[in-house]
């Protein structure tokens, strides 16, 4: 009975609106159409009239959306245009009408979904503008502004609304300036005073983008847990061995997770400046879980000896566990010999 209404409710709601089958859908993308909208809009003197003027003609729905659609597609690879600005955010209030029956439906007024998102596409090609535009002006500060922080800090302030868009703008920017420029910006980040939130995002783009370890040590302590957290990550899945363990294992005051941090070094299990740092980290009850954690995966048994005596001198029993665990993940017959060894130990004591 549910869906036999819900069938009925579909079939009279086609009566009054756009709605398609799958074959309909596939038949209609399948075929070759001519969209001369763009054209229209992009030659008019006043592109939004001449949208809204075009919007009130004859038209299916479908054929309608699908060519609103592809003047979207068009704008997004176009620059800015500060005349076209209009017809986006009016875009950006479009009720899409050609619709289809919804996968999942269970109820009538969960029945359908748009075929072309026409007010979401509209608002991605706003974002994309926005991104353009500000990789213009990024570009601009970078090259020609004696004071490249501030300038920036206020563009991403005259843009709160749009920040990601403009963040990615500035990213892009850094991508495609000149390396004496990026050692300008640099330059700037370690004359500043103090580097103001706005900037933290900017900062560990710049420090992920070359390996400058100096740079990347000022960035880590100078800006927040996520972007500390972040130059670690990408650094280690960017740069060498050797930059990423003098990274990590340099005593850096941030607001990184140290847990995690540490947990980075378990890609190089026989590293010989990580194994050292990772042994110091394994005596503190509170990076023991992720030091012991990247011990695992080391081979050498003169490390694993040297955990054992950890194990038998530390007074934490969160150390003890950490180790234990450690060996007990380690598939070598030897180490785990030393865990039995630190078992029987243990059951000799109690």
């Amino acid at each position: 009975m549910k869906k036999i209404f819900l069938t009925l409710s579909l079939l009279s709601f086609s009566a009054v609106s756009g709605l398609y089958s799958e074959d309909e859908i596939t038949d209609f993308l399948s075929q070759k159409s001519n969209s001369p909208l763009s054209t229209e809009v992009l030659t008019s003197n006043a592109p939004l009239k001449t949208l809204t003027f075009w919007l009130k003609s004859q038209q299916d729905e479908l054929t309608k959306e699908q060519q609103l659609f592809e003047l979207l597609n068009v704008l997004a690879t176009m620059p800015p245009d500060p005349m076209l600005m209009p017809l986006l955010d009016h875009l950006k209030q479009y009720k899409s009408q050609a619709v289809k029956i919804h996968a999942e439906a269970h109820h009538p007024s969960q029945a359908t979904e748009a075929i072309f998102h026409i007010a979401s596409k509209a608002a991605g090609v706003e974002n994309i503008w926005h991104m353009k535009s500000a990789q213009q002006q990024t570009q601009q500060i970078l090259t020609h502004s004696h004071q490249p922080l501030t300038d920036l800090e206020n563009l991403l302030k005259n843009h709160v609304n749009q920040r990601n868009a403009t963040l990615l703008g500035i990213k892009n920017a850094l991508l495609h300036v000149s390396e004496y420029d990026l050692n300008q910006l640099k330059q700037a980040c370690y004359q500043s005073a103090k580097l103001s939130i706005t900037l933290h995002d900017t900062v560990a783009d710049l420090a992920i983008m070359m390996p400058d370890l100096a740079f990347a040590q000022w960035a880590i302590s100078n800006t927040g847990k996520s972007q500390a957290e972040r130059i670690y990550k990408q650094s280690s899945h960017s740069f060498s061995e050797t930059y990423v363990t003098a990274l990590i294992t340099q005593d850096i005051k941030s607001k990184a997770n140290p847990s995690f941090v540490t947990s980075l070094l378990a890609q190089y299990p026989d590293n010989q400046l990580a194994t050292h740092y990772l042994l110091k980290q394994l005596v503190n009850p509170r990076q023991s879980a992720a030091a012991a954690f990247a011990l695992s995966r080391n081979e050498d048994p003169m490390v694993w000896q040297q955990m054992a005596q950890i194990h038998q001198q530390s007074q934490s029993a969160k150390v003890k566990r950490s180790i234990q665990l450690s060996l007990k993940q380690n598939p070598s017959p030897e180490a785990q010999h030393i865990l039995k060894r630190l078992a029987h130990d243990k059951g000799e004591k109690s």
